[in-house]
């Protein structure tokens, strides 16, 4: 998808301290080459590109996306849980859900949990099982790192 000489131009962009969504946009603005957020991101993993600052958009779940439940786990036929420190669980769904390009569950350190999702612009989102549930925030943070180290793990 990208020649050797666009790879180089991405990996120059991070050395100099491009976080990761404004690389989204120099790829699209540059080289003409329309991508999803979510397929950015895995790009500069491919290309094993180390971004000194995490972006915004993965350090903070959008709150308005934590909602009740509308699919049981059971249903998508989940994977065992893969990862978990600090008491939070990750897993992936063999099958993700409908509006999602991966999803699958979290169990947080005070065992409620609930679906997550990547959408297909690249957003995260989770579907509480519990109305009205907000997770601690480190263990958004433990969530979010988790599930990057997991889905990298998968191939994603």
């Amino acid at each position: 998808m990208l020649s050797d000489t666009q790879k180089e131009a991405i990996r120059k962009w991070a050395q100099e301290g491009a976080e990761l969504g404004e690389i989204h946009q120099r790829i699209n603005d540059e080289f003409g080459i329309q991508m999803t957020y979510l397929e950015a991101r895995l790009m500069v993993a491919d290309l094993q590109v180390s971004l000194d600052k995490e972006t915004e958009e993965e350090e903070d779940v959008d709150s308005e996306s934590i909602a009740p439940s509308a699919l049981e786990s059971d249903l998508l036929g989940e994977n065992p849980p893969i990862g978990g420190t600090g008491g939070v669980q990750v897993s992936v769904d063999r099958i993700a859900q409908p509006h999602a390009m991966i999803s699958g569950r979290v169990t947080f350190s005070d065992g409620k949990g609930g679906a997550w999702y990547l959408d297909q612009m690249g957003r995260l989102g989770i579907d509480s099982d519990e109305e009205g549930y907000r997770p601690p925030e480190e263990d958004l943070a433990s969530f979010q790192s988790q599930l990057q180290e997991t889905l990298k793990s998968q191939g994603f």
